[in-house]
């Protein structure tokens, strides 16, 4: 898995400079015969919002197989430019996702359902009764020692803005398992 957040202009203030010329020369040299699927992952901001498209187009050709998109997690009281502030203005990145997955079907890996539950009419519902807090155990290694954090993204969270793709796609598989109905789960996303 490699992280990109979308054209170099975009990516690089954020992840380093020269970090897109960087991914994009590795997914270059990846042999044919490789045997693990390469994925990019995407943090979804009020930034790149407009351009995930782009990024889509970039992709396509490369050795990438699948593109996921997660939406930013902010901290709390987070006034810069990468948060929309509020759930219903995420909304526009959460739906222009939705039609990527619908153009994109194959190669957009986020499920058409755990797009539709970071959706603010409900994701309160999911975050604040947090998958991932009740099944998964975050450590950071301090020093010579695991500490548990209140959340993977940190302690200062807020969780009311959580767009996390691994808290959706867990809700997702819940809500999935308790209807009973796998039939339609693909394979991968069976384990």
């Amino acid at each position: 898995m490699v992280s990109l957040d979308g054209p170099p202009d975009i990516n690089d203030p954020v992840r380093g400079e020269g970090a897109f010329a960087k991914v994009m020369k590795t997914l270059a040299r990846i042999p044919e015969n490789f045997s693990s699927t390469v994925m990019v992952q995407c943090v979804v901001t009020k930034l790149n919002e407009d351009r995930l498209e782009e990024l889509t187009d970039i992709l396509l050709p490369t050795r990438a197989e699948e593109l996921t998109f997660s939406f930013y997690v902010p901290p709390k009281n987070d006034t810069t430019e990468l948060t929309w502030g509020s759930l219903e203005r995420r909304d526009k990145a959460v739906q222009e996702v939705i039609r990527l997955k619908n153009k994109y079907p194959h190669f957009i890996w986020n499920s058409g359902r755990s797009l539709e539950l970071t959706l603010s009419q409900n994701a309160l519902k999911i975050t604040r009764d947090c998958p991932i807090l009740k099944y998964a155990v975050p450590l950071y290694l301090e020093e010579d020692q695991f500490v548990s954090p209140f959340c993977c993204y940190g302690n200062d969270v807020d969780c009311d803005l959580c767009g996390a793709w691994a808290v959706f796609a867990v809700a997702e598989k819940m809500e999935r398992s308790q209807t009973g109905d796998l039939s339609n789960i693909p394979d991968k996303d069976k384990k």
